[in-house]
């Protein structure tokens, strides 16, 4: 386990020092060493190390997001740059002509740029920029443009892209920002890059046109916490907050949040919460089994919910038919009998819950859930009723 890069100590009114938010990093990290020690080095080395550009993957609730984040935190430490890019229609467009130029205005407040449309009969629209510095027109910016703008206003630092959510990307514009950060390293420029999406979705991106290089890049895939690491991190998050875990208590929340991160801060805000409101300073394994029904609630509607959101309704059968034979896997040939349909006639359905990442293959013939209590959720949600 390593401190965040912040201060990690509490003030003096203490508040909840648990954080279940996606994107806000935790008082203290645990299991993801490799990944920050590496990329420190990185930043610290000269132009070519690999983990000047990282690929991070894993599944919903696992800690992408968080982690890219603490990597901002590492860069900005050391004077560079960091830029966000979110997976999304018009993610390059964002980052040409909004989060880089932000960047670039806040550094050189002279430094404004204006868009020109020319409109050329007979040609259609052809777009310049013209540039204050040289009062000239230079062609339409792009992502590499852009970047090597911004390293001119970063005192000899450096630029950090970080992409999250690469699975919901165009594949061009991902192609882009691969094809702009190898142009950069080949000048020799200080910049670094770490794309985070669903594992199907990072290894798609490696399999697009001008992305080869970044096979070449450091590949992480993000698994759960073990029990060891996820009770050391509530013992150290608690610590100095007046209320500690007990043994107990720990292993428990240790079992129950799966090695989730997300599940381990709120797992971990809620106990510390009814703990406090019990004027009590130890969170007990009976504290756990309280407030286990609401974290799962919570996981549920902030973590499944949305990720079921684009399933569709043969999709959601065959997810709720997993549900309705419980067990930690379930057969195939079973989920066809619930369904009413051969294993040959699902096994499209199956393939696109793969490759959305919602279940996995298990042993031969079998799949499971992705995530923990996804079961609980399907079963427990509202079943609408179509009327013709």
């Amino acid at each position: 386990m390593s401190p965040r890069s912040k201060n990690p100590e509490l003030p003096a009114e203490t508040p909840n020092p648990f954080r279940p938010t996606f994107g806000a990093s935790p008082r203290f990290w645990a299991g993801r060493k490799a990944i920050l020690e590496g990329f420190s080095e990185a930043l610290d080395s000269p132009v070519g190390h690999p983990d000047r550009a990282m690929l991070i993957s894993g599944t919903r609730g696992i800690g992408k997001t968080v982690l890219l984040t603490e990597l901002e935190d590492i860069a900005e430490a050391r004077g560079w740059i960091s830029v966000r890019g979110i997976g999304g229609a018009g993610m390059a467009e964002h980052l040409i002509n909004t989060a880089i130029p932000s960047h670039i205005a806040k550094l050189n407040p002279q430094a404004e740029t204006r868009l020109k449309t020319l409109g050329i009969a007979g040609l259609g629209r052809v777009e310049t920029e013209l540039d204050p510095r040289y009062g000239q027109l230079q062609p339409v910016p792009t992502v590499e443009t852009r970047i090597r703008q911004l390293l001119d206003y970063t005192s000899g630092s450096g630029v950090f892209i970080a992409i999250d959510e690469v699975q919901d990307a165009p594949s061009e514009d991902l192609a882009a920002v691969a094809q702009a950060f190898q142009n950069l390293i080949k000048d020799e420029l200080p910049v670094a890059l770490a794309f985070a999406g669903l594992t199907v979705g990072t290894r798609d991106l490696l399999d697009l046109p001008g992305t080869t290089f970044l096979r070449r890049a450091s590949a992480y895939e993000l698994g759960p916490l073990t029990a060891d690491d996820t009770m050391s991190l509530l013992a150290s998050t608690a610590d100095g907050s007046g209320i500690h875990f007990g043994n107990a208590a720990a292993r428990r929340a240790a079992e129950a949040s799966y090695g989730f991160p997300y599940l381990v801060q709120l797992i971990g805000a809620l106990a510390w919460r009814v703990t406090k409101d019990n004027a009590n300073s130890e969170v007990t394994e009976a504290v756990i089994e309280e407030i286990l029904k609401e974290a799962i609630d919570t996981f549920g509607s902030q973590v499944h919910r949305p990720a079921l959101r684009h399933v569709t309704d043969l999709q959601r059968e065959f997810l709720r038919s997993m549900a309705r034979l419980g067990r930690e896997e379930q057969s195939i040939g079973e989920i066809a009998g619930l369904l009413k349909k051969t294993t040959t006639g699902i096994s499209r359905i199956r393939a696109a819950l793969i490759k959305q990442e919602l279940i996995e293959p298990s042993s031969h013939g079998h799949v499971r859930f992705t995530q923990p209590y996804m079961a609980e959720h399907l079963l427990a949600e509202p079943r609408t009723r179509y009327i013709q």
